[in-house]
């Protein structure tokens, strides 16, 4: 089983502008807005750029590619792109929060752009105030933040100096949109779009409970006074829908988008790793990945490296594999992966020093326990080593979903405490666990809310068939 990792979402859309219209000039006037401070502190005076062109066209959230009318080899070429941090399913929404509570997402462009607008997304409505900054080049966002969930020595704030001022609306359930009239030329700065809850319900949607990118959390909230600990800015790993459209005016180098970050295994032969690679070039005749690799190495020994093969789509965007070698059990293998655009610009992702990387274990016992709950180690008592000690573990969090080679490998018995690491990885496995009960396994499974959480069939009465894995194996 193969689990695909997001990385840097991109949506593209394009135009032909002349060279002077592109980068935003700020003039020499000056506002000053004051910052919201703690109660009995002074709060602190900011410019306001009032550079102020004529809007762009603004589209709302772009869905899929368009090529500008004109040749396109154009030198004066731009790309409008959306860029975000999020998974895209919109599953979560995060309440909880009060009045005054400051909710934002710092941005770093892959090429020089201006901003052209900000897109948030709601579950519930109420008004808010958007505002735009532009953080202090000193800051650090990966070790000047404690993570909001138990932090209690807030950062610094990440507005030094406002791009679009605070500006008041009325936020609905679902995507609003701030258009940036300002255009600022960001650059390949850091910039910071954000709202403040004025009511205390403009509850974000979310993407829970996130890992940490290497280059630290993207969201930063500000915290009450009173709000579950001391006043000031914090990062967050629940990640707040907002998204920005920028319109790059540089060439921006390839990407990769996702690539497949393999569980442990006992597969002792050579194993397939895929990669989705993307380019969109200025001018648009350089678009293209032209070259690919996988870099690899064992048990910490030297790098090493295999050329991809493109196996669907095309330079813009495809699929590209390799074939890592074989490694025997106990061995570790470490991996990630590079790619170069017809301009000459290379990308690397995962970074060479966190890899991604795999290990080959092997089947020692009769009984398999898989646990994907928080079980043991200060949780629960942990009966399964205290029963049965001979049993082989294998843990979500730790060693990813177990695959064909490890379900199959002919276990007499398999425990699966399921549900609250990942939430599904019994469900995904049931064609593998289908096999291991048909030749003739034993199965005890232990979770909460499999048939709706798991299987999907929510809350309510439901009639199984024929044919569906509650029914055929289950007996529901």
């Amino acid at each position: 089983m193969k689990e695909k990792i997001p990385i840097l979402f991109f949506v593209f859309l394009f135009a032909v502008i002349t060279v002077t219209s592109v980068i935003a000039k700020p003039t020499k006037a000056v506002d000053v807005l004051l910052t919201p401070a703690q109660y009995g502190k002074v709060s602190r005076a900011i410019p306001v750029l009032t550079n102020k062109p004529e809007l762009p066209e603004v589209r709302p959230i772009p869905k899929k590619t368009f090529f500008s009318q004109g040749p396109e080899s154009s030198p004066f070429t731009t790309v409008d792109r959306v860029l975000s941090y999020d998974n895209g399913t919109e599953a979560s929404y995060l309440g909880g929060l009060a009045a005054t509570y400051h909710l934002g997402v710092w941005f770093k462009s892959p090429a020089a752009c201006t901003l052209l607008a900000v897109y948030y997304d709601f579950y519930n409505g109420g008004p808010v105030t958007y505002y735009v900054a532009d953080p202090a080049d000193t800051i650090d966002f990966k070790n000047d933040y404690e993570e909001y969930h138990g932090g209690a020595n807030p950062g610094p704030s990440p507005i030094e100096t406002y791009l679009h001022p605070e500006e008041s609306g009325t936020a609905v359930p679902g995507w609003d949109t701030l258009q940036i009239p300002e255009m600022p030329d960001v650059g390949t700065n850091a910039f910071f779009a954000a709202y403040i809850m004025d009511d205390g319900n403009s509850n974000p949607i979310i993407d829970a409970s996130i890992p940490e990118p290497p280059e630290g959390f993207h969201t930063l909230m500000q915290r009450p006074g009173g709000g579950g600990g001391p006043f000031g800015w914090y990062s967050s790993w629940h990640h707040v829908y907002i998204r920005a459209l920028v319109r790059m005016y540089e060439n921006p180098p390839p990407m990769v988008e996702k690539y497949d970050k393999l569980p442990n295994s006992y597969v002792t032969t050579g194993r397939e790793v895929t990669a989705t690679f993307s380019d969109l070039g200025i001018p648009l005749d350089s678009t293209g990945v032209v070259s690919a690799w996988c870099h690899y190495r064992v048990d910490g020994g030297a790098w090493d490296s295999l050329a991809m093969t493109i196996i669907s789509g095309d330079g813009a965007y495809g699929v590209w594999k390799a074939i890592l070698p074989a490694i025997s059990a106990g061995s570790t293998m470490e991996y990630y992966f590079s790619c170069k655009d017809m301009q000459g610009l290379e990308t690397t992702n995962p970074p060479a020093g966190n890899p991604a990387s795999y290990t080959i274990k092997a089947k020692s016992g009769d009984v398999l326990f898989v646990n994907d709950d928080y079980y043991g180690d200060g949780y629960s008592y942990d009966v399964i080593s205290d029963v049965l000690p001979g049993a082989d573990q294998w843990d979500i969090s730790s060693d990813g979903v177990p695959d064909a080679s490890v379900l199959l490998a002919g276990y007499n018995v398999i425990i699966w405490n399921t549900w609250e690491y990942s939430g599904a990885s019994f469900a995904a496995d049931t064609a593998y666990i289908a096999q291991f009960l048909s030749n003739g396994g034993n199965l005890l499974v232990s979770g909460m809310d499999i048939p709706a959480g798991e299987f999907g069939y929510s809350w309510g009465d439901y009639t199984t068939t024929t044919g569906e894995f509650l029914r055929d194996y289950f007996g529901i």
